[in-house]
């Protein structure tokens, strides 16, 4: 098993191999369609003029900066803690609530974090430092990373996104009646996008695929300090989030982009629990899964500056809205012998809003480099997350759409 370390050194050496490729890899061909209203910079023209007349190429708009984590499953628990056994018997001495957020478990994130309703050919890097994170035992600070490639085909009307998240957060496996481990790292669940251009003209294109999520992250394991397994969740879970987006684009100076998502469990996780007060066997309880939800994101930007010939060719400041909202009641399971023992999540209902400020800059010719902030708005015990720094980086290669 490899360490943190070693996940994040090969991380950034891949994202700085992205960085170094050489701009001649790109090509002239695979347009989508969609009209690019720059003019291409030439000999006749001054730099100050062409500064003006020049916008980026549709293909290196990037996306919106984003919101996660996602809800899920796990939600408010209430575990047991047993004594040591008393003439063969083990009493609960107590109750131990866990309010676990999925995403920083199993490392899962919306399709709306920096991904373009635009097929792109891109090398992604993602990262999201939360404060008051919804982890075990309280709300905690928490790392998220997430390297990826996006690759199109079809002439640039297609594309298949892979990301592969690491996290820097609570472990999944935890002693209930010990100091909790609120700092590991571990994989996510591996996000596979597939995507495609079904609509586009002068100003507007719209697209819809599939996001799959595979279930890569390690399982969830609760136990006491005496070895007792309290709970086993092992992920099983395949989520399909089918999803349409679009990108508006009206002028040279503002652009609007959104998606419609869903996000669907589709055959959840096992939860096994001891079958009798403090023993060591265990039995399937239940299966549960996450709870179905409906994002809905809209993202404006409109350019401050731009200036294809300097090495800041543009910067852009973007708002954002995000709407997550549970369309059923969360899943939990119950030990047989005791209805006080709950794993899963026992909300009936889910909703959060959150606003994301920042701003997209356009490095060189090749690179976008997104940062934004992210503050959840309304209900305070419906946040996953207190505050969530954003910071994206894109790489992109090959043909761009609207050249």
């Amino acid at each position: 098993m490899k360490s943190f370390s070693q996940w994040g050194g090969a991380c950034l050496m891949t994202l700085a191999m992205a960085l170094g490729l050489s701009a001649t890899a790109r090509g002239d061909e695979g347009e989508t369609g969609i009209t690019d209203r720059s003019t291409r910079p030439c000999a006749a023209c001054s730099a100050a003029s062409c500064a003006e007349q020049q916008d980026p190429p549709l293909g290196l708009l990037p996306g919106p900066i984003g919101d996660s984590p996602t809800a899920g499953a796990f939600g408010p628990s209430s575990i047991p803690i047993y004594s040591a056994p008393i003439f063969g018997t083990r009493f609960v001495l107590g109750y131990t609530n866990y309010n676990i957020s999925p995403q920083l478990i199993f490392g899962s994130a919306k399709l709306t974090d920096n991904t373009s309703p635009i097929p792109q050919d891109r090398f992604i890097f993602d990262y999201s430092g939360y404060s008051g994170a919804d982890t075990l035992l309280g709300r905690n600070a928490a790392n998220s990373f997430s390297p990826g490639i996006e690759k199109t085909f079809f002439g640039g009307l297609a594309s298949i996104e892979v990301r592969m998240p690491m996290n820097l957060s609570p472990d999944p496996s935890q002693t209930v009646d010990g100091t909790p481990n609120l700092s590991a790292g571990q994989w996510g669940d591996i996000m596979v996008t597939s995507k495609l251009v079904v609509y586009q003209d002068k100003e507007l294109a719209v697209s819809a695929g599939i996001r799959t999520v595979l279930p890569t992250a390690p399982d969830i394991q609760l136990q006491q300090s005496d070895g007792t397994v309290l709970v086993d969740v092992k992920n099983q879970s395949i989520r399909l989030d089918p999803f349409i987006g679009f990108l508006w684009v009206p002028n040279d100076k503002f652009f609007l982009q959104g998606f419609l998502q869903y996000d669907v469990d589709a055959n959840g996780s096992p939860v096994l629990m001891p079958d009798g007060p403090g023993t060591s066997t265990l039995a399937e309880t239940g299966r549960i899964h996450s709870m179905l939800f409906q994002y809905i994101d809209i993202s404006a930007a409109r350019w401050l500056y731009k200036n294809p010939h300097a090495i800041i060719h543009g910067i852009a400041a973007v708002a954002e809205l995000h709407w997550n909202q549970g369309l059923q009641p969360g899943e939990y399971a119950t030990a047989p012998y005791d209805p006080n023992f709950i794993f899963g999540n026992t909300a009936t209902s889910v909703s959060s809003l959150d606003m994301t400020v920042g701003a997209h800059v356009l490095l060189s010719e090749n690179n976008t480099l997104s940062l934004g902030y992210v503050t959840p708005i309304g209900n305070r015990a419906a946040q996953p997350f207190d505050g969530e720094f954003r910071l994206t980086l894109n790489h992109f290669f090959g043909p761009r759409t609207g050249e």
